[in-house]
């Protein structure tokens, strides 16, 4: 599938400045000749007399706002000596190399524009609320028993290791997951509670660095917890990814299915589909003059109205047609039709398009019955 069309389906496009999104990527790209400035907040409190880091401003923020200026690479550590508080990180770029939660104490951490190489968060089993607003991380992994609430915002990331009750909350919103490493097995589900996701990029193209088993894992520990507009998501980029494996209806099959409804998981965007079929055909057969009037003894009642060349009448012959070609393919409601194309081209054209507006509606019922039914 060509990089276009698969953005064109996710919708979602990978920014062009996303740096860190190939795990193979050189890290010359961060300056490793830079100094790097290991802030240490244990440290901080022992040299706070002696901090060559900190300028015109005080404190562990200012150290990380003094070595960003000075253009020094950041190496964080947060320890059982950070206080619980608000962090709210400047907005850099390329700059933070690694940080490292260890601590017995919860934190409330937000980042915002921020490029960081390593972030991993470990020790003793902890709460902590982490919020990445418009960030790009090259690989975050949350070990086991961390119990994170962790909300991505417009944030992406190469390389996502979940392990055994990492999330205690998830919520994503844009962006998107181009890696997953997580545990297969009931007992290292990575989820305890909530998953929320929206509008997530997650790559569908064969030979990208996205595992189709790690996708099967992540879902079924989701289905694990009838959670199953989030297994949904995973689902949907699952089948995409093993489409090459497939036989040639079947990934015909698998492409039309995608495009129209996301497998089932897409209820706006089989309507969408559905919206765009039959505005076609209605301009097709109001521009190009596609159907004929009715004529015959059978043009009576609200019949007479299509009869005509004013505005109104073709308007409403379109929309008859259209209508009845879409909801009423194989004549089963009339088996007379009311109106007909004015030539075998046309025909063909027009029950071409009608078949994908018929398709559209039924996958617009099964994604609405997938989306809300109880399971």
């Amino acid at each position: 599938m060509k990089l276009w069309f698969q953005r064109f389906i996710n919708a979602r496009f990978v920014p062009k400045d996303f740096s860190v999104h190939n795990a193979k990527m050189s890290d010359q790209a961060w300056s490793p000749s830079q100094e790097t400035a290991l802030l240490n907040y244990a440290q901080h409190t022992r040299d706070s007399h002696h901090d060559h880091y900190t300028g015109t401003k005080v404190g562990f923020q200012g150290r990380i706002q003094d070595a960003i200026t000075s253009g020094k690479n950041l190496q964080l550590t947060i320890n059982d000596d950070f206080p619980t508080t608000v962090i709210d990180f400047p907005s850099i770029r390329n700059r933070i190399t690694r940080i490292d939660i260890s601590t017995h104490h919860e934190q409330i951490l937000e980042f915002k524009s921020v490029e960081i190489l390593q972030f991993h968060i470990t020790g003793p089993a902890t709460r902590h609320m982490i919020i990445f607003d418009q960030c790009h991380i090259r690989e975050l992994s949350i070990y086991d028993d961390q119990a994170v609430y962790l909300d991505l915002k417009n944030t992406w990331i190469s390389t996502l290791n979940l392990k055994k009750n990492a999330i205690r909350h998830l919520e994503v919103n844009g962006g998107g997951v181009l890696s997953l490493v997580v545990q297969s097995g009931e007992i290292n589900n990575p989820f305890s509670g909530p998953v929320i996701i929206r509008n997530l990029y997650l790559p569908r193209e064969a030979g990208t660095d996205m595992n189709p088993q790690r996708l099967r894992d992540i879902r079924s520990h989701l289905l694990k917890m009838n959670n199953m507009l989030a297994a949904g998501v995973f689902h949907s980029a699952e089948l995409a990814l093993d489409r090459s494996l497939e036989s040639i209806p079947n990934r015909f099959f698998s492409w039309i299915y995608e495009i129209m409804a996301d497998f089932g998981n897409s209820p706006s965007r089989a309507l969408k589909s559905l919206l765009f079929f039959f505005a076609l055909m209605t301009c097709l057969c109001f521009f190009a003059g596609a159907i004929k009037e009715p004529e015959g003894p059978e043009v009576i009642g609200w019949k007479e109205s299509l009869v005509g060349s004013s505005v109104e009448a073709k308007l409403l012959r379109s929309l008859t047609y259209s209508i009845s070609s879409i909801l009423n393919p194989l004549g089963i409601i009339q088996s007379k039709p009311i109106l007909i194309s004015t030539s075998p081209y046309w025909t063909t054209g027009l029950a071409l398009v009608g078949l994908g507006g018929t398709l559209s509606v039924i996958f617009l019922v099964i994604a609405i019955r997938r989306r809300f039914k109880l399971e």
